[in-house]
C-alpha cells in the first residue's frame, strides 16, 4: 500500500477543461445543444501481480488487492476483450483548434459548473475507472501535469486553501467519494441500457480487425448503434432519440460554419467526419420515422425514467465500498 498524500484545491480556473468530456447518456441529451457526440471505443490493458508503476518518482508494485479491486470495477464497467477490456463511453467532441471544452464561457470558466456539469468533469482530478486504491497513482501522475498548464491545485504537503483528498489507498474527501460513485454508476448504467447490446452489435466484427480498436486510446464514430439501442425500446425513447438528431444535426452545421471561417488546416479532418456524422444522421432519422412501432421491452419503463422521460424507477447502485 501506497502512503502517498494529496491535497487539492479547485478555483475552477479551467486550465484543465482543453476538450470536451466524456458523457453519459443522460447527459450528452440534456446537453444535446451544447456537446456534439461520439461513440468511443477504447482498449483498457489490465494490470498484472507485480507490474511496477510509477508514483512520483518512485516505483509501486500491484499486489493481489489492487488486482482484486481493479477486476471488481471492470466487471462492472467495461467488456472483455482477450487480454484486455474495452470502455465503451459517449464523448463530446470540437474541432481541435478550439483547444478548449465547448462548456468554457469567454472568461474560461464552466458555463455548467453550478448545475448540469458532466460528472465526469466533477470527479477531476481522479479516474473513475480505477478503484480507490489506486487512485494516488493517477494523482502522483497529474500533479505535473496540472503544473504544466500553470495551476496550483495538486500538492502533497498541507497547504492554506487546500483540503485533504486522496491518502494511501483511501479517497478523504466525502463529496469526491460520492461524485466517484455516481460516475461509476453513470457508466454502469451506460452499459446496461446500450453498452451491452452495442457490444454485442459491432464487438465481434471490431475484435476481428488487428488495431481497430487502439491501447490507451480510442476510436470514436457516430452513436448511431446506441440510438438505434434506445430507439428500439419505446415510442417515448423513438421520439427522444428523433429530437437529439435535430439538435446534433444544428450543432454540426453551426461547428462546420465556425471551422470554415476559420479556415485552418488542422480543422479539415474533423471537418470532414462531422459531415459523415450529418449523412448518418439523416439517414438514421428516415429509418427511424420510417419503422413500425417499437416492440416495448422489458426494461422500457427503466430506461424511460434514466433518460428523465417517466418517473424515476428503482435502480442498484456502485458503492465507494465496493471498489476501494
Amino acid at each position: 500500500m501506497s502512503d502517498a498524500h494529496f491535497d487539492f484545491h479547485c478555483s475552477a480556473c479551467g486550465k484543465c477543461c482543453n476538450s470536451p468530456p466524456l458523457l453519459s447518456l443522460p447527459e450528452l441529451f440534456r446537453h444535446q445543444h451544447r456537446f456534439i457526440g461520439g461513440l468511443a471505443l477504447r482498449r483498457v490493458r489490465r494490470l498484472r501481480i507485480g507490474q511496477r508503476l510509477a508514483q512520483g518518482g518512485r516505483l509501486y508494485s500491484i499486489g493481489a488487492e489492487d488486482l482484486r479491486a481493479t477486476a471488481a470495477l471492470s466487471a462492472q464497467l467495461l467488456h472483455p476483450a482477450g487480454d484486455t477490456d474495452i470502455l465503451l463511453a459517449l464523448q463530446g467532441m470540437d474541432h481541435p483548434s478550439r483547444g478548449a471544452c465547448p462548456a468554457l464561457d469567454a472568461d474560461g470558466h464552466c458555463s455548467l459548473y453550478a448545475a448540469g456539469r458532466p460528472a465526469t468533469c466533477a470527479v477531476v482530478p481522479l479516474d473513475a475507472l480505477l478503484p480507490d486504491r489506486l487512485l494516488h497513482l493517477v494523482l502522483a501522475g497529474r500533479i505535473g501535469e496540472a503544473a504544466y498548464f500553470g495551476a496550483d491545485c495538486l500538492s502533497t504537503e498541507a497547504r492554506a486553501g487546500h483540503r485533504p483528498l486522496v491518502a494511501g489507498a483511501s479517497v478523504l474527501d466525502t463529496g469526491y467519494a460520492a461524485t466517484l460513485a455516481l460516475r461509476r454508476n453513470d457508466l454502469a448504467a451506460d452499459r446496461r441500457h446500450w453498452g451491452d447490446a452495442v457490444w454485442r452489435l459491432i464487438g465481434p466484427e471490431l475484435l476481428g480487425e488487428p488495431g481497430a480498436i487502439p491501447v490507451e486510446q480510442a476510436l470514436t464514430v457516430a452513436p448511431v448503434p446506441v440510438l438505434l439501442v434506445i430507439a428500439g425500446a419505446s415510442d417515448a425513447c423513438r421520439q427522444r432519440v428523433l429530437d437529439f438528431i435535430a439538435a446534433q444535426q444544428a450543432l454540426i452545421a453551426e461547428a462546420i460554419a465556425a471551422a470554415l471561417q476559420r479556415r485552418l488546416g488542422d480543422d479539415k479532418p474533423f471537418t470532414r467526419q462531422l459531415r459523415a456524422f450529418a449523412d448518418t444522421y439523416r439517414a438514421l432519422e428516415r429509418r427511424l420515422r420510417e419503422a413500425p412501432a417499437p416492440r416495448p421491452r422489458v426494461n422500457a419503463a427503466e430506461l424511460e425514467a434514466w433518460l428523465g422521460l417517466a418517473p424515476v424507477a428503482e435502480a442498484s447502485f456502485i458503492t465507494p465500498e465496493s471498489v476501494s
